[in-house]
Parts: structure tokens; sequence; C-alpha cells
């Protein structure tokens, strides 16, 4: 009852405002007082007028309509739901009202929207719709997979040159998996400096039986170790850390820590320790890794036969991974190397239909990408299953046109297509809750157009493990 009264003292305070402002425009005391005690429409509240499922008749619609009127209400926001959806936290109790249910979508529920738009006209209301027959999102069966919420992927392969790949370059795959570009770029080699390094025996607190450690350590940025965890809560925390220790055979001088964590999955709060037994262990160092790129701290030079990498939290809650861990001297860099822009190749056109890469690559070990897009699956929710489909690409002029044209509001706007404008004024996008969107088929097109510039180049930059040019040019 008290949220009931706070609610209601809010509404009358924004149509008093509103009266206020209309009252002193007109500058006339004599009509700002008249308006305060009988509103103008055009200041009277909206509500939001939820219908659920397919529990709708003309009926109510007409003695519910003018219930809203007689309050002072002069716009209702049809929003039609869903009355039960597991986990939501509600649940209508419908027992024995089976009986005059309409379908959503179906023309017997396209009449009741025009009754209500009918309605509205005659008690000089007005209409907006959500623009979707969901709770959340903008889709609905109408919308094609290819015209889903889309996002970029990547497949990435390593070849030694010189020689002819001339086989089929593996994809991503996924649902509607289409291809973006090709592209290549040489991979740099460790200074002679860094290869010289003593090679410690390196082990972890655990790992996951597919991802060992050596994988940390094999120069190869796409290989990876993963800590042992697959489901939430298994990651490491200050109470039950991961770790990774180095044992040399001799006192070796460490003047930095390089870690590459695997884009997205890497460790997050760290300390580079130090033992003279490999028991107890003092910590030299406190850092925090950031979730994605190469990333080196220096320390004060310190000698020791014993380190490890102690890892007391991660960016995700079911395990850590790192794609390259190593100790280095005093002065010398991991990650001194960065990917200029214009040593990106583009093999778009070298790639057949059946995904053949016709292409002989120089000297040296190069990195090859195949680039493509897929649907993220997401639908809107909740709905009635009959109103279910998928969210539309939002970056797509083409997607959006078709889901408004072709859907549920064009449908409505062919109704009464006189009241338009003057009954039915408006649309709405609620909840917006499709998840992560990257990618669409004309977004190189759309980029160039808009930035004056290819974004094909920095493409290795999409997931932060590559730095093409500078860091803050690929940010």
């Amino acid at each position: 009852m008290r949220n009931k009264r706070f609610m209601s003292l809010i509404v009358w305070l924004f149509t008093g405002c509103a009266v206020l402002a209309a009252g002193l425009r007109s500058g006339r005391p004599d009509e700002m007082e008249r308006n305060f005690q009988a509103p103008p429409d055009a200041v009277k509240p909206w509500v939001m007028l939820f219908w659920n499922s397919d529990f709708v008749n003309k009926e109510a619609i007409s003695w519910e309509m003018a219930a809203y009127k007689r309050a002072g209400v002069n716009g209702l926001q049809i929003f039609p739901n869903y009355e039960h959806v597991k986990g939501w936290g509600w649940a209508f109790s419908l027992k024995g009202t089976s009986k005059n249910r309409v379908q959503p979508l179906s023309d017997e529920w396209y009449e009741c929207i025009r009754h209500a738009i009918r309605e509205a006209d005659r008690l000089g209301m007005q209409l907006g719709f959500h623009n979707e027959p969901g709770y959340s999102g903008a889709g609905g069966p109408w919308v094609s997979v290819e015209h889903s919420l889309r996002q970029l992927v990547e497949r990435q392969t390593v070849f030694e040159g010189p020689g002819a790949f001339g086989k089929e370059l593996p994809a991503a795959g996924g649902l509607d998996y289409r291809d973006a570009a090709v592209v290549a770029y040489r991979l740099p080699e460790l200074s002679a400096d860094v290869q010289a390094n003593p090679r410690p025996v390196m082990r972890a607190a655990s790992s996951h039986p597919r991802y060992p450690l050596p994988h940390a350590s094999d120069n190869n940025s796409e290989t990876f170790w993963v800590s042992n965890g697959e489901q939430a809560g298994q990651a490491p925390t200050k109470a039950k850390p991961e770790w990774i220790s180095f044992e040399y055979a001799e006192p070796f001088v460490a003047g930095a820590v390089f870690v590459e964590p695997r884009s997205g999955f890497g460790p997050r709060d760290c300390e580079l320790q130090k033992s003279a037994d490999g028991q107890d262990w003092k910590t030299v160092k406190s850092f925090a890794l950031g979730n994605t790129g190469p990333q080196q701290f220096a320390i004060e030079a310190t000698s020791s036969r014993f380190f490890r990498l102690l890892i007391t939290s991660s960016h995700v809650g079911e395990n850590t991974q790192i794609s390259e861990l190593m100790l280095l001297k005093p002065g010398q860099n991991g990650s001194a190397w960065s990917l200029a822009p214009e040593k990106v190749l583009d093999l778009t056109d070298s790639m057949d239909a059946k995904g053949i890469l016709n292409w002989t690559a120089p000297e040296g070990r190069w990195k090859i990408i195949r680039y493509g897009h897929v649907s993220t699956g997401k639908k809107i929710h909740p709905a009635s299953p009959v109103a279910e489909g998928y969210e539309c690409d939002k970056m797509s002029r083409e997607a959006v046109r078709y889901h408004f044209e072709k859907g549920m509001i064009g449908r409505i706007l062919a109704l009464e297509p006189k009241l338009n404008g003057k009954t039915v004024v408006g649309v709405e996008l609620d909840s917006y809750e499709g998840g992560n969107s990257d990618w669409t088929p004309a977004f190189r097109k759309e980029f160039r157009k808009r930035r004056g510039y290819d974004l094909l180049p920095w493409l290795p930059a999409w997931r932060g493990s590559t730095v093409v040019g500078s860091r803050l040019q690929s940010e």
C-alpha cells in the first residue's frame, strides 16, 4: 500500500510539474490554475497495459480502457507478454480460464488490437505498442536466422613457410556460419637473448586434462594451459589459489614476468613469489592482469632457483587460462613486438567457395585467420510459444526494416491506417536482453564509410590478443 501511494504521488508530481510548465509558458496565471485543476490530455500520464499471453477479449479491453480513462490516464502502452515462464518469478493462477482464449498473433488476436485502437479513438486516448510479442528485445517468428543477431568468430592456423598452403582452411563454424575475411601475418621470433635463457622445470597446482601446462611455454599463443575446473566457483581464490612454479638448475636472476592470458579467460590478481627451497614462499611483487593481450611486469633483480606465479582470482568463474608464461632477465622484453597494420595480408580472395586457400607463404611462421560471422541464436523472451523468434540484427537496416514492416508492428499499422499518428502514436523497445552482438554482414563496408579507412588490417586486434600498431590504436 505504501508503494502504491508513493507511485501515485510520483505520477501526480510529474503531472503537476508538466501543468505548471504549460501555464508558465502561457504567461497567464488563470490558465495555469485551470490547467492544474483539469490537466490537458497532453500532460496526463500513460501506463503499461500487459496482455498476458492469450487471455484477452474485446469486452475486457473496453472495460479496462474506460476505467483508465476515468482515472485520468490518457495513453496506454500495450505490452504482449506470457503468463508463465520457469525461473522468472511469476506464475499467474489461470485455472478455469481455458475458454475464449485468443492465440497471440492470430487473426482473432489482431482483431482484439483493432478493437483497442478503435476504443482508444472513441475515448480520446492514445496507444503505443511494444515492438514485439514478448517481454524484452526486438524480434519474433518472422525474423529469419539470416536477420538474427550476429557475432564475429575466427579460427586460427599456424603455417611454416616457405611453401604452398593449398588445402582447406579450418573454419570456426556455428549457427548460419558465413565467411567474412581471411588474413595472414608473419609471427615474430623471440629475441636471441630470450631464447638463450635457461629452461626451468615447470609445475602447476592443477591442470585440465586437455590443456596441460606445457601449452603455456611452447611459444605458441594459440595453445594454452587451463586450471582444472569447468563449473562456476572452481576458479582460483585467495583461500584456494592456483599456481605455476619454476625450478631452475642454477640460481636465475629474474627481472620481469611475462604473462599472455588466453583472451577473455585469464588470471586477474597474481603474485610473483620466490623460495629458497621450493617450500616456503615470499612475495616479490603483486599485480593485476588485464583480460587480454601480452603483459609484462618488471621486478627488482631477484636471484633464486625457485619462483612461482600465485593466482588468487580469474576473469572467469570456472578456471583460469594462460597462453604463454615466462620469467625474463633484467632488461629483456617478451612483448616488444607489435604488428604493423601494413603487414597484415588480405587473403580473402585467395580462398574459394569450398574453403580451400590457394596461397604460397613466404619464409617464416605465419598465422592465418579465417573470420566468419554466425547467428548468436538469441530469441526474444519470455514470449508465448507461438510468438517466439530470433532477435533481429540491430546493426542491419535491412533486418530492422523487415522486423518493423513484416512483423507485428507492420500488421498493427495496417489495421486502422487513418488513425496512425493520431491514436496509434508510439512503439517501444523494452528491456534489451539480447546479449552481445558485434557484427553484421555490412559491417566492413559501413565502417569504411563512417570512419574513412578499412578495418581489415585491424581485425587481429578484435579479441585483444594481438596488438596492431600501438596498444592505443588497437583499443
